[in-house]
């Protein structure tokens, strides 16, 4: 009987499934009467909020799916796609899901991951769905650095380039307007300097053909000295946005390097995990091997112990028998 007993307790079941089956079965007995012969009766899903086995089995398919990297316009109905699969697992013990609920709990799990929860809940002692668990979000919160951090550099190198084209307008239209502004205070001065008294009518006539033709002179004369200060302004720019984009290379290259490093030592960590998991498990087998050995040799004994009593009885009766 201890045997049996120690057997029972080797392969223990964790108390959500204890609980789980035990809904299932009392749902059952309850609808035995009405029971037809088309099917079987459905699984209740009962639950309204995600517990253990319900984030291991939505982390499970976005490590599948990947619905982060779908864009904009898809991201959703990704989202859509994975909900419908996890309401029609029977697995899944929970009321339906949608787009948006998986989506949240996604982000939630992410978060949790992130300020170390999930070494304080393994420290108070978790099962192996848990460490299935977190070896997923290892994974998933890996490729999802990746994917923000090659997003933000995107983002980073056009704000940087329109950064670096209105700066370069700046400088044109400032020089552009203070040439323009010099221009004009010399066009205003040069007709006083010219006005001389006792003058013909010839020469004012002549004046004000030359005053007429003044400001297309004037803005020829200033589109004309515009050209070398656009030339130096664009080139200009453009050693600023080759600055800016070797600065966007180096960052890009560092950013890579440093996911990199932090991808390698995960995969170290759930490399020990596993070593770790294997030498538990093959532990945990020893121990049942070892038990069954003595089970079967107390049920050897007691056989023998069976045959030997059966024969003592067998020669008291004929010892009675003879008397």
């Amino acid at each position: 009987m201890d045997a049996n007993v120690s057997i029972a307790e080797s392969f223990s079941v964790s108390p959500r499934v204890t609980e789980a089956v035990e809904q299932n079965d009392g749902a059952a007995n309850s609808g035995a009467g009405s029971m037809t012969d088309e099917g079987a009766l459905p699984i209740l899903k009962t639950r309204k909020r995600f517990g253990p086995d319900e984030d291991l089995l939505l982390i499970k398919e976005v490590n599948w799916i990947l619905s982060y990297r779908k864009g904009r316009n898809n991201v959703m109905n990704a989202w859509k796609g994975i909900a419908d699969r996890l309401n029609k697992l029977r697995t899944f013990n929970m009321e339906s899901v949608n787009n948006k609920s998986c989506q949240n709990r996604f982000n939630t799990l992410l978060a949790r991951h992130r300020v170390k929860e999930a070494e304080s809940a393994r420290a108070s002692g978790v099962d192996e769905d848990y460490i299935e668990l977190r070896g997923l979000m290892d994974d998933i919160m890996s490729d999802f650095d990746e994917w923000a951090s090659k997003k933000q550099n995107i983002k980073d190198k056009n704000a940087l380039e329109e950064e670096a084209k209105d700066c370069a307008g700046a400088v044109v239209r400032d020089s552009a307007m203070q040439r323009l502004k010099e221009q004009r205070e010399a066009d205003a001065r040069r007709p006083g300097e010219k006005e001389q008294d006792g003058s013909d009518s010839q020469l004012d006539s002549t004046a004000q053909s030359s005053s007429k033709d003044t400001p297309t002179k004037s803005r020829h004369a200033i589109l004309a000295s515009l050209v070398p200060l656009l030339e130096s302004s664009v080139q200009q720019a453009q050693g600023i946005q080759e600055v800016l984009r070797e600065e966007i290379k180096l960052r890009h290259r560092q950013d890579k390097e440093m996911l990199a490093v932090r991808k390698r030592e995960r995969e170290e960590e759930f490399e020990d995990r596993r070593a770790q998991r294997n030498q538990d498990f093959q532990f945990r087998q020893a121990q049942m091997e070892a038990e069954t050995r003595r089970i079967r040799l107390m049920i050897s004994m007691l056989g023998q112990q069976t045959v030997v009593r059966n024969n003592y009885n067998d020669n008291e009766e004929e010892k009675t028998t003879g008397m």
